[in-house]
Protein backbone atom coordinates (compact mmCIF):
# COMPACT_ATOMS: atom_id res chain seq x y z
CA UNK A 1 0.00 0.00 0.00
CA UNK A 2 1.16 3.48 -0.72
CA UNK A 3 1.34 6.09 2.10
CA UNK A 4 -1.49 7.98 0.42
CA UNK A 5 -3.93 5.10 0.86
CA UNK A 6 -3.60 5.31 4.66
CA UNK A 7 -4.80 8.90 4.75
CA UNK A 8 -8.55 9.07 4.38
CA UNK A 9 -9.23 12.70 5.29
CA UNK A 10 -12.18 14.55 3.88
CA UNK A 11 -11.02 17.63 1.95
CA UNK A 12 -13.16 20.78 2.04
CA UNK A 13 -12.06 23.88 0.14
CA UNK A 14 -8.54 22.49 -0.14
CA UNK A 15 -8.10 21.79 3.62
CA UNK A 16 -8.52 18.54 5.49
CA UNK A 17 -11.59 18.69 7.77
CA UNK A 18 -10.51 19.33 11.36
CA UNK A 19 -7.25 20.97 10.27
CA UNK A 20 -6.76 24.69 11.02
CA UNK A 21 -6.86 27.12 8.10
CA UNK A 22 -4.53 30.11 7.81
CA UNK A 23 -7.08 32.15 9.74
CA UNK A 24 -6.90 29.69 12.67
CA UNK A 25 -10.41 28.35 12.17
CA UNK A 26 -11.20 24.70 11.76
CA UNK A 27 -12.67 23.81 8.41
CA UNK A 28 -16.16 22.54 9.01
CA UNK A 29 -16.60 24.60 12.18
CA UNK A 30 -19.70 26.72 12.54
CA UNK A 31 -18.34 30.25 12.11
CA UNK A 32 -21.74 31.88 12.42
CA UNK A 33 -22.31 30.31 15.85
CA UNK A 34 -18.80 31.23 17.01
CA UNK A 35 -19.31 34.84 15.91
CA UNK A 36 -22.63 34.96 17.76
CA UNK A 37 -21.07 33.66 20.98
CA UNK A 38 -18.23 36.16 20.67
CA UNK A 39 -20.66 39.06 20.11
CA UNK A 40 -22.73 38.04 23.14
CA UNK A 41 -19.71 37.75 25.42
CA UNK A 42 -18.39 41.14 24.26
CA UNK A 43 -21.81 42.69 24.86
CA UNK A 44 -21.91 41.28 28.40
CA UNK A 45 -18.38 42.54 29.03
CA UNK A 46 -19.39 46.00 27.80
CA UNK A 47 -22.43 46.05 30.10
CA UNK A 48 -20.23 45.27 33.13
CA UNK A 49 -17.74 48.00 32.22
CA UNK A 50 -20.33 50.77 31.70
CA UNK A 51 -19.78 52.28 35.13
CA UNK A 52 -20.31 55.95 35.90
CA UNK A 53 -21.08 58.65 33.39
CA UNK A 54 -20.11 58.30 29.73
CA UNK A 55 -17.88 60.88 28.09
CA UNK A 56 -19.66 63.32 25.81
CA UNK A 57 -18.48 66.04 23.46
CA UNK A 58 -17.84 69.45 25.00
CA UNK A 59 -19.96 72.53 24.19
CA UNK A 60 -16.97 73.89 22.25
CA UNK A 61 -16.83 70.71 20.12
CA UNK A 62 -20.60 70.71 19.56
CA UNK A 63 -20.79 74.40 18.61
CA UNK A 64 -24.60 74.25 18.88
CA UNK A 65 -24.88 78.05 18.55
CA UNK A 66 -23.69 77.77 14.96
CA UNK A 67 -24.94 74.29 14.00
CA UNK A 68 -28.42 73.21 12.96
CA UNK A 69 -29.68 70.32 15.15
CA UNK A 70 -32.05 67.77 13.60
CA UNK A 71 -34.21 65.78 16.03
CA UNK A 72 -35.69 62.41 15.07
CA UNK A 73 -39.27 61.93 16.39
CA UNK A 74 -38.80 58.14 15.99
CA UNK A 75 -35.18 57.39 17.00
CA UNK A 76 -33.47 54.80 14.82
CA UNK A 77 -31.34 51.89 16.02
CA UNK A 78 -27.60 52.08 15.37
CA UNK A 79 -24.24 50.99 16.78
CA UNK A 80 -21.89 53.59 18.24
CA UNK A 81 -18.57 53.92 19.99
CA UNK A 82 -18.94 55.56 23.40
CA UNK A 83 -16.32 56.07 26.10
CA UNK A 84 -16.35 55.39 29.82
CA UNK A 85 -13.28 56.78 31.62
CA UNK A 86 -11.41 56.88 28.32
CA UNK A 87 -12.26 53.27 27.45
CA UNK A 88 -14.06 52.90 24.10
CA UNK A 89 -17.01 50.52 23.85
CA UNK A 90 -19.29 49.72 20.93
CA UNK A 91 -22.90 49.69 22.09
CA UNK A 92 -26.42 49.41 20.71
CA UNK A 93 -27.91 52.90 20.66
CA UNK A 94 -30.84 54.97 19.48
CA UNK A 95 -30.00 58.06 17.42
CA UNK A 96 -31.88 61.01 18.94
CA UNK A 97 -30.43 64.02 17.11
CA UNK A 98 -27.56 65.08 14.90
CA UNK A 99 -25.66 68.01 13.46
CA UNK A 100 -23.29 68.10 10.52
CA UNK A 101 -20.47 66.55 12.64
CA UNK A 102 -22.03 65.13 15.82
CA UNK A 103 -24.72 62.64 16.86
CA UNK A 104 -26.68 62.43 20.11
CA UNK A 105 -27.24 58.80 21.12
CA UNK A 106 -29.10 57.01 23.93
CA UNK A 107 -28.55 53.50 25.30
CA UNK A 108 -29.11 51.43 28.43
CA UNK A 109 -26.08 50.55 30.58
CA UNK A 110 -25.46 47.41 32.65
CA UNK A 111 -27.44 48.84 35.58
CA UNK A 112 -30.47 49.29 33.28
CA UNK A 113 -30.06 53.08 33.39
CA UNK A 114 -30.64 55.19 30.28
CA UNK A 115 -27.62 57.21 29.28
CA UNK A 116 -27.05 59.78 26.56
CA UNK A 117 -24.02 61.37 24.99
CA UNK A 118 -22.95 63.38 21.97
CA UNK A 119 -20.36 61.55 19.85
CA UNK A 120 -18.59 62.32 16.60
CA UNK A 121 -20.56 61.28 13.52
CA UNK A 122 -17.96 58.73 12.30
CA UNK A 123 -18.35 56.88 15.64
CA UNK A 124 -21.91 55.88 14.66
CA UNK A 125 -22.76 53.04 12.27
CA UNK A 126 -26.19 52.93 10.69
CA UNK A 127 -26.53 49.24 11.60
CA UNK A 128 -29.76 47.92 13.13
CA UNK A 129 -29.32 45.62 16.12
CA UNK A 130 -31.42 43.07 17.97
CA UNK A 131 -31.81 42.48 21.70
CA UNK A 132 -29.61 39.74 23.16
Amino acid sequence: MSPRSHRRLRIVHGHPVGQPTLEGELVGSNRRYADSVERQSLAKMNLRDMVGEPETLTPFELDLDNELVTYDPKPKKARAWVRYAGRPMKVNVYVLAWTRNCVRVRWVNGEKTRQEAWVWQPAVENTPWVEL
